[in-house]
């Protein structure tokens, strides 16, 4: 997912709880190499998010710079 992020300048990324899991058991593997600094704003949709989850993807995949204009969305 991040690779297509940095790939196509991703601005705007909405998943499932269900992919933020896999990503998180997969550890930082998942996120090395990448940039995803093109992410604006982050979203969670389909299904409730857990908290452990929507800290790691903010953390991880947001990189914690949505502030000012970037934003968190959650569904």
């Amino acid at each position: 997912m991040c690779q297509v992020v940095d790939k196509h300048q991703v601005n705007i990324l909405y998943t499932a709880p269900t992919a933020i899991r896999a990503l998180m058991a997969e550890g930082d593997k998942a996120i090395e190499g990448t940039d995803r600094s093109s992410l604006r704003i982050l979203g969670s949709v389909g299904e409730p998010i857990n908290p452990e989850a929507w800290e790691w993807y903010w953390k991880k995949i947001g990189k914690e710079k949505m502030s000012g204009r970037r934003h968190l969305v959650a569904d």
